[in-house]
C-alpha cells in the first residue's frame, strides 16, 4: 500500500483543488438532473451513463481527501490510516468497480447491473466516516493549519446539503491555493519521516 499512498501524495495541489471544486459541483448537478428528468416519472438513465457523467463526486471528493492525508501520513497516526482505508475502499475503488461493471454491462447490451452486484455500491457510504476520520487526523497534526482539518471534517456532512459540498470544497480549495502556500507541508509530495 505504500506505493498507492505515495501515488496519492504526489497528486499536485492544483489537481486536489480541481477534485474538490468539481466534485462539490457535481453533487447539485446530479440532484438537479434527477429532479428535472425523473421527477415526473420518466425512466432513469442506464447505470453506465450516470456513472460516466455526473456521479464522479463519489470518487473525486475522497480522492482529494486521500491526497491531502497522504502528504502527511507519517504524522497522522492510526486515525488517519483508518480514514484513508475507508476513503480508498468507499471512494475510488468502489467507484471503479461499479463503473467498469456498469459500462461492461452496457456494452454487452444487458442493461443495468444485477441488484446483487450493486450491493458493492453501498461501500460508497464508507467515505463519510472516512472523510471525518481523515479530518480529525489532520486536526491533530501539528504540522498542518487547523482550517484544513476542520474543513475536511465539515465536508462529509456538508455534502448532504444542497450546494454544501460545493461550498466547503470551494472554501478548502481556495485556502489551499492561497493560505496553504505558506505551509510547506501542504506542497510537499512526499511526507517526511516522523521523528
Amino acid at each position: 500500500m505504500t506505493r498507492i499512498w505515495g501515488a496519492f501524495a504526489r497528486i499536485p495541489v492544483p489537481v486536489i483543488v480541481a477534485l474538490l471544486v468539481v466534485g462539490g459541483a457535481l453533487i447539485p448537478v446530479h440532484e438537479a438532473v434527477v429532479e428535472s428528468l425523473y421527477g415526473d416519472g420518466r425512466q432513469e438513465w442506464p447505470q453506465w451513463l450516470g456513472r460516466v457523467t455526473v456521479l464522479w463526486y463519489w470518487a473525486f471528493l475522497p480522492t482529494a481527501v486521500l491526497a491531502l492525508w497522504a502528504r502527511r501520513r507519517m504524522h497522522q497516526g492510526s486515525t488517519g490510516h483508518v480514514g484513508a482505508w475507508l476513503n480508498f475502499i468507499g471512494g475510488p475503488l468502489q467507484y471503479a468497480v461499479v463503473t467498469l461493471g456498469a459500462v461492461f454491462q452496457g456494452l454487452l447490451g444487458r442493461g443495468d447491473l444485477p441488484t446483487g452486484f450493486m450491493a458493492v455500491e453501498w461501500l460508497g457510504y464508507l467515505i463519510m466516516p472516512g472523510i471525518v476520520l481523515a479530518g480529525i487526523a489532520m486536526l491533530r497534526d501539528p504540522g498542518l493549519p487547523r482550517w484544513q482539518g476542520a474543513l475536511v471534517v465539515i465536508l462529509a456532512p456538508a455534502a448532504w446539503l444542497p450546494f454544501g459540498g460545493l461550498a466547503v470544497g470551494a472554501a478548502l480549495a481556495g485556502l489551499l491555493l492561497t493560505a496553504g502556500r505558506r505551509h510547506p507541508s501542504l506542497d510537499s509530495a512526499v511526507p517526511a519521516p516522523s521523528p
